[in-house]
C-alpha cells in the first residue's frame, strides 16, 4: 500500500504526529550539571515519580507499561544517582514509596528547559492554550485508563 493511498483520520494523524514528537523529545540531549545523561526509561520514570510522589515501584512499572524488572533496575540507578528516594510503607514494611529528590527536581527542570529551547516558536502564543487543551484531554484519557476508570473511555 502506498503512502498516497493511505488516508488517516484527523485523530490518527494527530496521534501519529504526537508519537514522532515524543520520540524526538526523548532523543534530545539534556545537559544535567554534575551527572551523566539519563536513559529514556530513567527520564520517564523520574518525571512520573515527580508527578506522582509516593508511588510504589510496582505502580510505576504498571503506569509506564514497563516490565517490573526493567523499572526496578532504572529506579535503582536513579536512587544511586541521588535523583529518587524511598520511604518504607508504615503498614507494610516490605513496600516502599518513591519520591523525587532536589537533585531529581533539577534534572527534570533541565529536561523542561531543553524542551522549551527545542520547541520554542513551534506554536504561536495564541495557539498554545488550544494545543494544551487538546493534549490535556488526551492525557486525561490515559490517566483514567491508568486509574482503572473504564467509564472514562466512553466520555466525549
Amino acid at each position: 500500500m502506498s503512502a498516497e493511498s493511505r488516508t488517516l483520520t484527523p485523530l490518527v494523524e494527530i496521534i501519529d504526529e504526537m508519537l514522532l514528537i515524543s520520540r524526538r523529545i526523548q532523543a534530545l540531549p539534556v545537559d544535567i550539571p554534575g551527572m551523566r545523561g539519563l536513559s529514556t526509561v530513567e527520564a520517564m520514570i523520574l518525571r512520573h515519580i515527580g508527578r506522582t510522589p509516593g508511588v510504589t515501584p510496582g505502580k510505576v512499572a504498571e503506569d509506564i507499561i514497563l516490565r517490573p524488572s526493567n523499572a526496578s533496575a532504572a529506579i535503582r540507578d536513579l536512587e544511586i544517582n541521588g535523583l529518587v528516594g524511598r520511604v518504607p510503607d508504615m503498614v507494610d514494611r516490605r513496600s516502599n514509596h518513591l519520591f523525587i529528590t532536589e537533585k531529581g527536581e533539577q534534572a527534570v527542570a533541565a529536561m523542561h528547559k531543553t524542551w522549551e529551547e527545542y520547541y520554542s516558536g513551534a506554536l504561536a502564543a495564541d495557539d498554545l492554550d488550544e494545543a494544551r487543551a487538546v493534549v490535556h484531554a488526551m492525557g486525561e484519557r490515559v490517566r483514567a485508563t491508568m486509574a482503572g476508570d473504564s467509564a472514562g473511555s466512553d466520555e466525549s
